[in-house]
């Protein structure tokens, strides 16, 4: 579980303070959330969190001979 962090959603406006939960490697809430017990917790205080984004900035074939 993510917590504290500037989260921006992609459905939604952002919330500070947030939480994300990933279980078994997925997303399964977003949100104001209580920490589950027995959760591992990030604290992502001070940090942007960008659930769902995928970094897709590439640069194929630069370097290769």
């Amino acid at each position: 579980m993510i917590i504290g962090g500037y989260v921006v959603p992609v459905d939604g406006p952002p919330i500070d303070g947030g939480s994300v939960v990933i279980t078994d490697g997925r997303i399964t809430a977003v949100g104001r959330i209580p920490i589950p017990e027995g959760a591992e917790v990030v604290d992502a205080t001070g940090l942007w969190v960008l659930p769902g984004f995928v970094e897709g900035h590439a640069h194929l074939g630069i370097g290769e001979e």
